[in-house]
């Protein structure tokens, strides 16, 4: 594993190291999407940790706790994301992450080192997928993906039904919804039936809609045009982006190009960038977008703005955010805007609309 070496000299580094027993923590940044959390650079053994976030920061504590009605994300070397649910407890020791108390989910890239966890007293090793974690129960769950206990490989969870809120936000979070678009294809129902298999099996997809035209789009992550003439054309679903080009090929081929796309890049963007969201939001003057601006940059989890105004009645902004429509939608809902309330009418996953009403 890989670790944060500050700005400190070596030899101040070994000092702190050896005389006061500080543990270096995994390289990463912990992202906020509501609450707060307690820190200490020191692995708790008795007492409360001594310091209080409720903003972004580098992940350089060795203890880090949630408080009531909380949640955040934990982005390790850009290719790990623990996702931390309200009331959790997790620190991270020299060569492996004590998970203490709570729930969680880990998203693990196959491209990123083994990550070896403490589950209580429990040892596992995590090479790569969706896992969901519950400390209290001393229980993993693996959705997708290879994970080790002491003894043996686990074994994966299929059934993806659950009427808990934690992990439906977390299956949410994780699903790509894919709409592909069928262009000059001479043999269309073959096409669908092989798409559709194709698909089927794959944990990270959750819908792929087959459609003849752009105009039937339904709200997705991803825009699949597939052309038996030409390129096959990858698109952002919220900003309409082109993401990926993939050459001609027989249509195996070319689906096989996409998942492997999806799983080595596209996936590992959103982890690193946090994913695209078009906020849509019916404004009554020029001083309401600006005033909106500010609210958005002190959104937790918002990682960059851009916006187009349309007239002085509407204002679009691009976001990335490290979280889906539903928590922008709770978060805007709970804020007061000059005097008024923000009543957010419609949400997908990536697209939140959104009016200031009196």
């Amino acid at each position: 594993m890989k670790f944060l070496i500050s700005s400190f000299k070596i030899f101040f580094l070994l000092d702190l190291l050896f005389c006061f027993n500080i543990i270096l923590a995994f390289q990463g940044e912990v992202l906020f999407l509501k609450g707060k959390v307690f820190v200490n650079d020191k692995i708790k053994k008795n007492g409360t940790a001594n310091l209080v976030y409720d903003k972004n920061f580098n992940l350089n504590a060795a203890y880090i706790k949630t408080t009531e009605d909380s949640k955040l994300i934990l982005i390790l070397n850009d290719e790990i994301e623990i996702r931390c649910n309200e009331n959790s407890e997790i620190s991270f020791e020299k060569d492996f992450i004590q998970i203490l108390s709570g729930k969680f989910w880990i998203r693990k890239l196959k491209s990123a080192n083994d990550l070896k966890l403490k589950i209580k007293d429990d040892k596992y090793t995590i090479k790569y997928g969706s896992f969901d974690i519950d400390a209290d129960k001393k229980v993993l769950n693996i959705y997708d993906g290879i994970a080790f206990d002491s003894k043996n490989e686990i074994k994966q969870k299929i059934n993806y039904n659950s009427e808990d809120n934690w992990i439906n936000w977390n299956f949410n979070y994780d699903k790509i919804a894919v709409a592909v678009v069928l262009n000059n294809v001479t043999e269309k129902s073959k096409t669908e039936n092989i798409i559709k298999t194709f698909f089927a099996d794959k944990y990270i997809f959750s819908t792929v809609d087959i459609l003849e035209n752009h105009s039937e789009i339904p709200n997705s992550d991803i825009i699949v045009n597939y052309d038996e003439r030409a390129n096959i054309v990858i698109k952002d679903g919220a900003t309409f982006e082109i993401l990926y080009l993939i050459n001609q090929d027989n249509l195996i081929k070319v689906l096989s190009d996409l998942y492997d796309y999806v799983e080595r890049q596209y996936i590992k963007k959103i982890i690193k960038e946090g994913r695209n969201i078009v906020l849509e939001i019916m404004v009554r003057s020029g001083d309401d977008i600006y005033q909106l601006e500010k609210l958005i940059q002190k959104i937790p989890g918002i990682r960059e703005i851009k916006k187009q105004n349309y007239y002085g009645q509407k204002v679009v902004f691009y976001v990335k955010y490290y979280g889906i429509g539903s928590d922008l939608k709770e978060y805007l809902e709970e804020k007061v805007f000059n005097k008024n309330k923000i009543n957010v009418w419609k949400y997908f996953k990536n697209i939140v609309k959104s009016k200031i009403i009196e």
